[in-house]
C-alpha cells in the first residue's frame, strides 16, 4: 500500500538468513501478472535504492527472489505525483479555498485538514482547488493534498501546509453606525 513518486529514490529492505545466494528484485505494473527487473544483488544485502520509474500506477507490486523462494508485496503500491505549491487562496469566516499545481494524468485531488488527531479528507476536487467549510477563520489550519484516480489509485499526501488563523481575501461588510450628538 505504499506510495511512491517517479524519479525518487525508495530504499526496499528484507530479512533474510545466509549470504551465500543473491537477491534478484522485480517489480510488477499489473498487481503481479508480470514483473520487470530491477536489479540482483549479492547474497550479503538486505536492502537495494531503487530509482522509481516514470509512470502513474496504482497497481505496483514488488518482487524478491532468491534461489526457489519468492516473496511479492501484500497490498499493491502506487506511483503518483504529489501535488505541489499548495496554497491557502482564501479565508472567510465559514470557509477556506486551497489551491495547488494542478498533475498530468490525476482524475482528481483529495484535500486534507488537520482534525482532533490526524489529517482527515475533507473534500475532493476534479480541479486544482477545492473550497472547504471551517469553523473558525480565526484558528490555525493545517492542510495538505493528495492526488487520486477513479482505478482507485491513491498518490502520497504532500507535506502539510499551516495556515496560522485570520482572514484572507475575504471582503466584509462593515455596517458603520452613525451618533448624533
Amino acid at each position: 500500500g505504499e506510495g511512491f513518486v517517479a524519479g525518487e529514490v525508495e530504499r526496499i529492505h528484507w530479512d533474510a538468513y545466509g549470504t551465500a545466494t543473491s537477491f534478484t528484485l522485480r517489480y510488477s505494473t499489473d498487481d503481479g501478472m508480470t514483473f520487470n527487473p530491477i536489479t540482483t544483488v549479492t547474497g550479503e544485502k538486505r536492502q537495494y535504492d531503487w530509482t522509481v520509474p516514470n509512470t502513474v500506477n496504482g497497481q505496483i507490486r514488488l518482487l524478491l527472489i532468491r534461489g526457489g523462494k519468492r516473496d511479492t508485496t501484500d497490498f499493491p503500491g502506487t506511483i503518483s505525483p504529489i501535488p505541489q505549491n499548495i496554497e491557502i487562496s482564501k479565508v472567510c469566516p465559514d470557509s477556506m479555498t486551497i489551491s495547488w499545481n494542478e498533475i498530468n494524468d490525476s482524475l482528481s485531488y483529495e484535500v486534507y485538514l488537520l482534525g482532533a488527531k490526524y489529517m482527515e479528507i475533507v473534500g475532493t476536487s476534479d480541479t486544482n482547488f477545492l473550497e472547504i467549510p471551517i469553523t473558525n477563520a480565526g484558528v490555525s489550519q493545517w492542510v495538505s493534498v493528495r492526488s487520486s484516480h477513479a482505478s482507485g489509485i491513491h498518490g502520497r499526501r504532500a507535506l502539510a501546509v499551516n495556515w496560522p488563523g485570520e482572514l484572507k481575501n475575504c471582503p466584509q461588510n462593515i455596517k458603520h453606525k452613525h451618533f448624533k450628538n
